[in-house]
Protein backbone atom coordinates (compact mmCIF):
# COMPACT_ATOMS: atom_id res chain seq x y z
CA UNK A 1 0.00 0.00 0.00
CA UNK A 2 1.56 3.59 -0.97
CA UNK A 3 2.07 5.87 1.87
CA UNK A 4 0.08 9.24 2.04
CA UNK A 5 2.32 12.11 2.39
CA UNK A 6 1.62 13.68 5.57
CA UNK A 7 2.99 15.98 8.92
CA UNK A 8 2.96 13.94 12.03
CA UNK A 9 4.07 14.71 15.67
CA UNK A 10 5.59 11.86 17.96
CA UNK A 11 6.79 11.98 21.13
CA UNK A 12 9.30 10.26 23.47
CA UNK A 13 10.15 10.86 26.85
CA UNK A 14 13.24 9.94 28.73
CA UNK A 15 13.99 9.98 32.73
CA UNK A 16 17.87 10.22 33.62
CA UNK A 17 19.75 10.76 37.06
CA UNK A 18 21.89 13.03 38.11
CA UNK A 19 24.94 12.01 36.62
CA UNK A 20 22.98 12.05 33.62
CA UNK A 21 22.81 8.07 33.24
CA UNK A 22 19.58 7.22 31.28
CA UNK A 23 17.38 4.93 34.12
CA UNK A 24 13.94 5.14 31.96
CA UNK A 25 13.10 6.07 28.23
CA UNK A 26 9.65 4.89 26.69
CA UNK A 27 9.54 4.32 23.02
CA UNK A 28 8.67 7.10 20.19
CA UNK A 29 4.96 7.11 20.81
CA UNK A 30 2.27 8.82 17.88
CA UNK A 31 0.80 12.00 19.54
CA UNK A 32 -3.12 11.94 18.93
CA UNK A 33 -3.51 15.90 19.91
CA UNK A 34 -2.78 18.62 18.29
CA UNK A 35 -5.53 20.89 18.61
CA UNK A 36 -7.25 23.52 16.95
CA UNK A 37 -4.87 26.21 17.50
CA UNK A 38 -2.30 25.09 15.27
CA UNK A 39 -3.89 25.56 12.53
CA UNK A 40 -5.32 28.58 12.90
CA UNK A 41 -1.87 30.20 13.57
CA UNK A 42 -0.90 29.12 9.98
CA UNK A 43 -3.93 30.19 8.90
CA UNK A 44 -3.14 33.50 9.80
CA UNK A 45 0.32 33.29 8.06
CA UNK A 46 -0.79 31.53 4.89
CA UNK A 47 -4.44 33.03 4.25
CA UNK A 48 -3.75 36.78 2.89
CA UNK A 49 -1.88 38.10 -0.73
CA UNK A 50 1.36 39.26 -0.85
CA UNK A 51 1.62 42.93 0.23
CA UNK A 52 -1.95 43.21 0.91
CA UNK A 53 -3.03 42.60 4.98
CA UNK A 54 -4.41 39.30 5.82
CA UNK A 55 -8.12 39.32 7.88
CA UNK A 56 -7.62 38.25 11.25
CA UNK A 57 -8.07 34.99 13.22
CA UNK A 58 -9.46 34.99 16.27
CA UNK A 59 -7.86 31.81 18.49
CA UNK A 60 -7.97 31.19 22.20
CA UNK A 61 -4.80 31.28 23.91
CA UNK A 62 -3.95 29.38 27.20
CA UNK A 63 -5.76 31.26 29.30
CA UNK A 64 -8.89 30.99 27.75
CA UNK A 65 -9.01 34.51 25.89
CA UNK A 66 -9.93 35.17 22.79
CA UNK A 67 -7.36 36.98 20.77
CA UNK A 68 -6.97 38.46 17.35
CA UNK A 69 -4.03 37.34 15.28
CA UNK A 70 -2.60 38.33 11.70
CA UNK A 71 0.09 38.39 9.24
CA UNK A 72 0.20 42.11 8.42
CA UNK A 73 2.49 45.05 8.45
CA UNK A 74 4.10 45.84 11.78
CA UNK A 75 2.57 42.74 13.72
CA UNK A 76 4.34 40.04 11.39
CA UNK A 77 6.78 40.15 14.46
CA UNK A 78 9.98 37.90 15.22
CA UNK A 79 7.97 36.16 17.67
CA UNK A 80 5.26 34.72 15.40
CA UNK A 81 5.45 30.86 16.38
CA UNK A 82 8.16 31.45 18.65
CA UNK A 83 8.96 27.82 20.59
CA UNK A 84 12.19 28.03 22.40
CA UNK A 85 11.16 28.81 25.65
CA UNK A 86 14.12 29.79 27.86
CA UNK A 87 15.23 28.37 31.01
CA UNK A 88 12.14 28.65 34.05
CA UNK A 89 9.63 29.91 31.47
CA UNK A 90 6.28 27.64 31.34
CA UNK A 91 4.81 30.47 29.50
CA UNK A 92 5.70 28.20 26.27
CA UNK A 93 8.44 25.57 24.86
CA UNK A 94 7.36 21.72 26.26
CA UNK A 95 5.68 21.82 29.00
CA UNK A 96 4.19 19.10 31.43
CA UNK A 97 1.24 18.46 33.68
CA UNK A 98 -0.88 16.11 36.15
CA UNK A 99 -4.08 16.36 34.79
CA UNK A 100 -5.89 13.34 33.71
CA UNK A 101 -8.38 14.43 31.17
CA UNK A 102 -8.58 12.83 27.81
CA UNK A 103 -7.24 14.86 24.88
CA UNK A 104 -9.66 17.08 22.56
CA UNK A 105 -9.44 19.23 19.75
CA UNK A 106 -10.86 22.15 21.73
CA UNK A 107 -7.79 22.13 24.13
CA UNK A 108 -6.70 25.17 24.92
CA UNK A 109 -3.81 24.76 27.48
CA UNK A 110 -2.53 21.37 29.65
CA UNK A 111 -5.50 20.82 32.45
CA UNK A 112 -2.90 21.40 35.27
CA UNK A 113 0.60 22.21 34.41
CA UNK A 114 3.49 21.64 36.58
CA UNK A 115 5.34 24.87 37.83
CA UNK A 116 8.85 25.98 37.32
CA UNK A 117 10.88 25.90 40.70
CA UNK A 118 11.91 23.72 43.96
CA UNK A 119 8.72 23.79 45.75
CA UNK A 120 6.85 21.04 46.68
CA UNK A 121 4.77 19.77 43.19
CA UNK A 122 7.40 21.58 41.01
CA UNK A 123 9.96 20.80 38.30
CA UNK A 124 12.77 22.98 37.35
CA UNK A 125 12.47 23.58 33.50
CA UNK A 126 15.66 23.84 31.42
CA UNK A 127 15.99 25.91 28.21
CA UNK A 128 13.78 24.44 25.31
CA UNK A 129 16.51 23.34 22.02
CA UNK A 130 15.57 21.90 19.18
CA UNK A 131 17.51 19.88 15.93
CA UNK A 132 17.17 21.40 12.74
CA UNK A 133 15.39 20.07 9.97
CA UNK A 134 16.56 16.86 8.71
CA UNK A 135 16.67 13.96 6.34
CA UNK A 136 16.48 10.80 8.25
CA UNK A 137 15.52 7.96 5.88
CA UNK A 138 12.42 9.03 3.89
CA UNK A 139 11.10 11.18 6.25
CA UNK A 140 12.14 15.00 6.95
CA UNK A 141 12.34 15.06 11.30
CA UNK A 142 12.56 18.54 13.33
CA UNK A 143 13.06 17.80 16.56
CA UNK A 144 12.50 19.71 19.88
CA UNK A 145 13.88 18.47 23.40
CA UNK A 146 12.97 20.17 26.78
CA UNK A 147 14.59 18.84 30.17
CA UNK A 148 12.46 19.26 33.80
CA UNK A 149 14.52 18.63 36.88
CA UNK A 150 13.08 17.28 40.14
CA UNK A 151 15.05 19.33 43.00
CA UNK A 152 11.14 19.27 45.24
CA UNK A 153 12.63 16.86 47.66
CA UNK A 154 9.78 14.51 46.30
CA UNK A 155 8.32 12.43 43.55
CA UNK A 156 6.34 13.89 40.79
CA UNK A 157 3.90 12.35 38.30
CA UNK A 158 3.06 13.25 35.19
CA UNK A 159 0.18 12.69 33.30
CA UNK A 160 0.02 15.30 30.28
CA UNK A 161 2.40 16.94 28.09
CA UNK A 162 2.14 19.83 25.72
CA UNK A 163 3.19 22.18 23.81
CA UNK A 164 2.64 26.26 24.15
CA UNK A 165 4.13 28.65 21.55
CA UNK A 166 4.64 32.28 21.48
CA UNK A 167 2.78 34.37 19.43
CA UNK A 168 2.08 38.39 18.92
CA UNK A 169 -1.72 39.54 18.63
CA UNK A 170 -2.82 42.18 16.25
CA UNK A 171 -2.22 44.60 19.01
CA UNK A 172 1.34 43.79 18.53
CA UNK A 173 1.19 42.03 22.65
CA UNK A 174 2.96 38.59 23.16
CA UNK A 175 0.47 35.99 23.85
CA UNK A 176 0.94 32.09 23.85
CA UNK A 177 -1.35 29.62 22.48
CA UNK A 178 -1.10 25.35 22.70
CA UNK A 179 -0.53 23.39 19.60
CA UNK A 180 -0.32 19.89 21.23
CA UNK A 181 -1.89 18.38 24.61
CA UNK A 182 -1.48 14.44 24.50
CA UNK A 183 -2.55 12.73 27.54
CA UNK A 184 0.26 10.04 28.74
CA UNK A 185 -0.59 6.32 28.21
CA UNK A 186 1.07 5.61 31.67
CA UNK A 187 1.56 7.64 33.83
CA UNK A 188 5.56 9.05 34.50
CA UNK A 189 7.19 9.32 38.01
CA UNK A 190 10.18 11.66 38.31
CA UNK A 191 11.50 11.15 41.38
CA UNK A 192 13.59 13.64 43.36
CA UNK A 193 16.96 14.85 41.35
CA UNK A 194 16.10 12.87 38.51
CA UNK A 195 15.38 14.71 35.14
CA UNK A 196 12.68 14.54 32.41
CA UNK A 197 13.29 15.41 29.49
CA UNK A 198 10.34 15.05 26.57
CA UNK A 199 11.10 15.55 22.84
CA UNK A 200 9.09 16.01 20.56
CA UNK A 201 9.46 15.11 16.58
CA UNK A 202 7.42 16.56 13.78
CA UNK A 203 7.77 14.44 10.98
CA UNK A 204 7.11 14.55 7.43
CA UNK A 205 6.22 11.16 5.68
CA UNK A 206 6.53 10.35 1.58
Amino acid sequence: MKKICGLQAYYRIIITDKTGKVVWKSNKRKSKSFVKQWLQLIEALFAHINGVAAATVTIKDTSNSNESVAANGTNLSWNNLSLLGPAAQILYGIVVGTGTNAPASTDIALQTIIGNGTGEGQLTYGAQTYTPATIVGANIDLVFTRAMTNGSGGSITANEIGFYLNNVNTAGTQKYFCIIRDKLETPITVDDTKTLTIQYTLETTV
